[in-house]
């Protein structure tokens, strides 16, 4: 009996031991499920945040390229206006002076072109005009196929635009005076200026672009339509402007063109631009 009793208090002990090992088994085993855990949710939690910076970073990308998009097509104060919602924008400036070139005999020059050769050599030629213009301080407005439009005095007021533009205009002439295509066939150019009151803003909801108007805008157009191939044609105003402004007149020299019928204006004196000083010693491009 006293045996039996023993046996039995022997393997109860065995049991209670077995089941404390079980249970501290379990016990270490719950604890790495912790750990893993743990471990597991700190690894997305990082991964999370990884991926949101990427994303952050990715966004801030997108918007400067945007932005410089943006800057590529209006003023930076314009666009950043436009950025604040405010739109449409119309401002009045008193004083701006417009410009257009335009390139001689175009129509006849593009008919036998390829059309790639062709874009290519206008693509050229625009980024020339644009490298003088932003020297001179000029906005380009736009481009409407072989005929560029700039203007001096505005976003920003500038007392000296009418100098600016025709400093541009002098420059534009010489760079392109001798000017040849690829198969050799010369191109010449009209240049047209006036200046004036102009409204400049943007307009619209789709395709925003920073435009003006104004009876000097139709004027310069029309100097540049009625001028004479490989000078720049300007309006009495225009020369009045400039002598009012240049230190030394004998820099800007104004030859009579005589009385032309201008649209809309009737009988007009007009004036050719031209200057002994040197303005480029190498090309810009």
């Amino acid at each position: 009996m006293l045996r039996n009793r023993g046996t039995n208090a022997e393997a109860v002990g065995k049991l209670e031991a077995q089941y404390k090992l079980e249970q501290q088994d379990k016990e270490i085993q719950i604890q790495k499920l912790e750990v893993a855990k743990k471990r597991n949710t700190s690894f997305f939690m990082g991964a999370g945040i990884m991926l949101l910076l990427v994303v952050i970073v990715f966004i801030a990308k997108e918007r400067k390229k945007s932005e410089q998009l943006l800057l590529n097509i209006l003023p930076a104060k314009i666009a950043e206006r436009l950025k604040r919602k405010e739109h449409p924008i119309a401002d009045q400036f008193r004083g701006a002076s417009v410009m257009f070139i335009d390139m001689a005999d175009f129509t006849s020059f593009a008919s036998d072109k390829d059309p790639k050769e062709l874009v290519s050599m206008l693509n050229e030629i625009f980024t020339l005009f644009d490298v003088i213009a932003e020297k001179h301080g000029l906005e380009k407005i736009k481009t409407i196929g072989d005929c560029y439009m700039a203007v001096s005095g505005l976003p920003q007021p500038r007392a000296d635009h009418a100098l600016a533009a025709a400093n541009m205009a002098l420059e534009v002439k010489a760079h392109v005076k001798d000017y040849k295509a690829k198969d050799g066939s010369p191109i010449r150019f009209r240049i047209g200026l006036d200046c004036g009151p102009v409204v400049a803003g943007v307009i619209g909801s789709k395709k925003f672009i920073y435009d003006l108007w104004g009876d000097p805008v139709n004027m310069a157009s029309r100097m540049e339509s009625t001028g004479v191939v490989g000078e720049i044609h300007c309006t009495e105003n225009f020369k009045h402007a400039v002598y009012n402004l240049a230190y030394e007149t004998e820099d800007y020299q104004f030859i009579a063109r005589g009385s032309v019928d201008i649209k809309g204006k009737g009988k007009m004196q007009t004036w050719l631009l031209h200057t002994e000083k040197p303005l480029i010693s190498t090309t810009i491009l």
